[in-house]
């Protein structure tokens, strides 16, 4: 009986030497299971921050290609006014120079002269040397119009080109 009861009680030491040891562990994996609580928490915070950003990132992929899109179709339409003007100066170009080529071939000073001295009228005389001076004034503006039509074209073929430019780089 003796034999019994010393082994009963080593092992009950050694089940009390047990439960120890399994109540460390069970505090050990407790704070560890903490740790991986707040560990897998981070984790999750991390992820919803990173998908968060990839949305933003999708936002402005979405509205960069919207401003593109729109720069193309602003390009596309300078394109065709460009075009047209150019169009507009070739004709204002064979006008003044149909223009030029007629008063050259009919100036003479004294056809203009004899033009108003062949009035039948005073009033009709100074109607003529009105009209002549009106019809050189008409070939000067017509002569800045192209200039100054030349020089706008050039402008807004400069500025497609920068845009152009900025966008490659882009």
């Amino acid at each position: 009986f003796s034999q019994n009861k010393k082994e009963l009680q080593e092992k009950k030491a050694q089940i009390e030497k047990d439960i120890e040891y399994t109540n460390k562990l069970l505090e050990k994996t407790k704070k560890n299971k903490e740790k991986s609580f707040s560990y897998l928490n981070t984790l999750n915070k991390q992820t919803e921050n990173r998908e968060s950003l990839l949305q933003m990132l999708n936002i402005e992929i979405s509205l960069i290609a919207k401003q593109i899109t729109k720069t193309k179709i602003s390009i596309s339409e300078n394109l065709f006014k460009i075009k047209t003007e150019e169009e507009e100066l070739k004709e204002l170009e064979q006008d003044y120079a149909k223009m030029i080529y007629y008063a050259y071939k009919k100036k003479h000073a004294y056809n203009n002269w004899i033009f108003i001295f062949s009035s039948k009228s005073f009033n009709q005389a100074y109607k003529r040397l009105k009209y002549l001076k009106q019809y050189t004034e008409h070939q000067k503006k017509q002569a800045e119009k192209i200039v100054q039509t030349k020089q706008e074209l050039l402008i807004k073929i400069k500025n497609l080109e920068n845009q152009k430019n900025k966008l490659q780089k882009d």
